[in-house]
C-alpha cells in the first residue's frame, strides 16, 4: 500500500512538472503577439442596401457587431442623432466611425482596430 502511495505521488509530481514544463513552453501573451480588437457598433436600417451589404461583409470575415436599426430602436435613434448623420450606415470601430459604407475604407479600419482580415477589398 505504501508503495503504491509512493509511486502515486510520484506520478503526480512528474506530472505536475510537465505541465509546468509545457506551460512555461506557450509562452506569455503580449501586446505583439495577441490581437486586441476593438468592437464594432453599427447603425443601419432594414431597407437600406448598403447596410445589407455591410452585414454581409462583416459575416463573411467573421466579425462580431452590434446592429442598431435606427428606425425600430430607441437606443439607435438616440445615438444616430447624437453622431450627427444623414445617412446609413454608420459603422464604428473602437475611435473611427465610418459614414456610409465603401469597402476598401472598411477594410482599412477593421485591420488598424486589430482585425486580422486581407487587406485589399475584392
Amino acid at each position: 500500500m505504501k508503495k503504491n502511495l509512493i509511486a502515486s505521488l510520484g506520478i503526480l509530481f512528474a506530472l505536475g512538472l510537465w505541465l509546468l514544463s509545457e506551460h512555461n513552453n506557450l509562452g506569455h501573451i503580449t501586446a505583439e503577439s495577441s490581437t486586441i480588437t476593438s468592437p464594432i457598433v453599427i447603425y443601419t436600417t432594414d431597407w437600406c442596401d448598403f447596410c445589407v451589404s455591410l452585414r454581409a461583409t462583416l459575416k463573411q470575415y467573421q466579425i462580431n457587431y452590434h446592429d442598431y436599426d435606427v428606425e425600430h430602436s430607441e437606443k439607435g435613434r438616440t445615438d444616430y442623432k447624437k453622431l450627427g448623420s444623414s445617412g446609413v450606415p454608420i459603422i464604428i470601430i473602437g475611435d473611427s466611425i465610418l459614414h456610409g459604407y465603401d469597402g476598401q475604407e472598411l477594410t482599412d479600419a477593421l485591420v488598424d482596430n486589430g482585425y486580422e482580415i486581407p487587406t485589399s477589398w475584392d
